[in-house]
């Protein structure tokens, strides 16, 4: 995997149970340019611990009390991007609310309570 630099680069994870068709994928992606393909996953459960592990920022300082234009500003987004990756980690973990996301990212032990703002 190489990483591609810069804001306008698009960074992916690839998930699929045949490694074959995972390393074609990716070869592919990065020839295309503008495309990082930063982890690679045998299924969706991997997957999932693997964005965890390279992106928590978001529901990170989301645990921390942060706003969207404070979390915007630490990770180099923008609002509306922020606000996009809280509905689709709502969406993903079934909740509707910033406090119920962070209590669910507590009880998987993504982030614990003594990073909490309090």
């Amino acid at each position: 995997m190489r990483p591609t630099t810069g804001r306008s680069c698009i960074r992916v994870v690839l998930a699929d149970d045949h490694a074959l068709a995972r390393e074609g994928t990716a070869e592919l992606l990065e020839r295309a340019g503008g495309i990082s393909v930063v982890g690679q996953a045998a299924d969706g459960h991997q997957a999932l611990q693997l964005v965890s592990a390279l992106r928590p920022d978001v529901l990170r300082y989301l645990a921390q009390g942060l706003g969207n234009k404070q979390i915007a500003t630490r990770l180099s987004l923008s609002a509306r991007t922020v606000q996009m990756h809280l509905t689709r980690i709502f969406a993903k973990l079934g909740v509707t609310s910033r406090t119920e996301a962070v209590l669910y990212a507590v009880r998987q032990g993504w982030t614990s309570p003594d990073t909490l703002s309090l």
